[in-house]
């Protein structure tokens, strides 16, 4: 079998193969169906945003499309080519992890209609591929035999642990170093399940050096109620690095974090360096040139909508060591 020959798609338990289709093909009516993705690199684990754009490409208006049909379960395939040349591709439905909407969709010709979805590829497929192709699949209604254009995603397996902070200016994957600072890493971790993180504001930010967020109380003065050893390490604060804030005291760091957006030497050996930034670098750049006001306050809100964790196979979280309130 080849990539373009077949693809491999669920139906009620069963895996079966069915030919791959350009867009638009083995349907009737009007409309078609597009998937994006402004990141194609993901980790085992990792949720990713992809934007549907349902479109009208006939010549009159077309008949009402259910959003359930259209966003609703088991309308992603994700599938992986075959490891032998002449193998089977293996697929499964990917996670719609979005909220599945009621109510309709009409269009008129020409008119088109975008949205955001969140989707996880299945774990019986995600460690072992490198990569996994997707696509949409319409399966009752006026969307029934529409198939949308494939996107390929690049699946990047580790052994740290991942985690995608997701801000108002866009996604910055990090990844996080249990082997130079466990005990950070686990309290970050836990944080991020926990989701302490949810809806915190970036409320320090210095042009050339980093952009720091996680205050509970949202001006650089609030912690998770009790604070941490310092676990200095070997790595360099360079460009991308993820680092604990701390006041000058010992032991003092709790749930503030930076990311350098330059290279800040000077806080080697009196910072903890726990992770640093895979995808994304670029957001955090971005942030960094903003306006801001009197302690490096932006003068716009940027916010830290919430943090996700993806856990490798292997790693077991340790119970955090806390050494004061």
């Amino acid at each position: 079998m080849t990539r373009t020959g077949l693809l491999l798609l669920l139906v009620g338990m069963a895996i079966v193969t069915v030919p791959a289709v350009a867009q638009g093909d083995a349907k009737e009516g009007p409309y078609t169906v597009t998937v994006a993705a402004a990141r194609t690199q993901v980790f085992p684990g990792q949720e990713i945003e992809v934007t549907l754009t349902l479109g009208n490409e006939g010549a009159k208006g077309g008949p009402s499309v259910s959003r359930s049909s259209l966003l609703g379960k088991r309308v992603f395939v994700c599938a992986v080519p075959p490891a032998e040349p002449k193998g089977d591709w293996t697929g499964e439905w990917a996670d719609l992890l979005s909220k599945v909407p009621s109510g309709s969709i009409t269009l008129h010709p020409g008119e088109t209609f975008s949205t955001t979805v969140r989707l996880k590829f299945p774990e019986t497929i995600a460690p072992e591929a490198r990569a996994i192709y997707l696509e949409w699949k319409g399966r009752s209604g006026p969307l029934k035999g529409v198939r949308s254009n494939q996107v390929v995603f690049t699946m990047q397996v580790g052994t740290n642990p991942i985690a995608t902070l997701e801000t108002s200016m866009g996604p910055i994957v990090v990844e996080l170093w249990p082997d130079k600072a466990p005990n950070h890493v686990a309290n970050f971790v836990e944080l991020g399940q926990k989701q302490f993180y949810d809806d915190k504001v970036f409320h320090r930010i210095i042009r050339g050096f980093m952009v720091q967020t996680g205050c509970p109380k949202g001006d650089g003065t609030g912690g998770p109620g009790y604070t941490i050893p310092d676990e200095f390490n070997n790595t360099p604060f360079k460009k991308g690095v993820l680092g604990m804030a701390k006041t000058a005291a010992p032991d003092s760091a709790g749930c503030q974090f930076f990311v350098c957006v330059s290279d800040a030497l000077h806080l080697n050996d009196k910072y903890t360096a726990f992770g640093r930034v895979l995808d994304g670098q670029d957001v955090a750049d971005r942030m960094s040139n903003v306006s801001v006001g009197k302690r490096d306050v932006p003068l716009k809100e940027i916010k830290l909508k919430r943090v996700l964790v993806a856990l490798p196979k292997g790693y077991e979280k340790p119970e955090v060591k806390k050494s004061g309130k």
